[in-house]
């Protein structure tokens, strides 16, 4: 009972310090990701968000038809494939409170007034969930965390 007891353990802090190993390794790569729909796309939102005087976030109708250089030359289109409310919401809660900035929300008026929408797409801010606390905080007003985040991160 006792040698099960500590193989137990063993393997409850094993795992413990694998996950965080891998989750700060891979998190060191992704950090460095600047391309690409999903991480690279929100890499560079933290990275330039402070900076800039207008931001487009929505859905792939903003990802693909907004040009947003068209509006301001300082601007950046944060539209996301298959995103929608929750996912724009937990991002416009990352901007400077204290710069002036113009957003451009595009909402899918067929996606507005859905009963049964969960805010699921807040799950493509995973990456950042125990590393920034807005953005943990939007994932969980959504119901969209999951207990064992807290512990195993990868």
């Amino acid at each position: 009972m006792k040698s099960a007891l500590k193989l137990v353990l063993i393997i409850v802090i094993l795992t413990y310090g694998i996950d965080k190993a891998v989750y700060y390794t891979l998190n060191k790569i992704s950090d460095k990701v600047m391309s690409g729909q999903s991480i690279g796309k929100l890499n560079q939102f933290l990275s330039i968000k402070d900076s800039v005087n207008l931001i487009a976030f929505g859905s792939s109708r903003s990802n693909h038809h907004i040009d947003v250089k068209q509006l301001n030359a300082n601007s950046y289109n944060m539209g996301i494939d298959g995103s929608s409310i929750a996912y724009a919401a937990a991002l416009i809660q990352l901007l400077p409170e204290n710069k002036s900035q113009t957003v451009l929300l595009n909402i899918d008026p067929n996606q507005l007034f859905i009963e049964d929408y969960d805010g699921s797409d807040v799950k493509g801010l995973i990456t950042k969930y125990n590393r920034n606390t807005k953005i943990k905080e939007a994932i969980a007003s959504v119901n969209q965390d999951n207990s064992l985040q807290y512990f195993l991160w990868c």
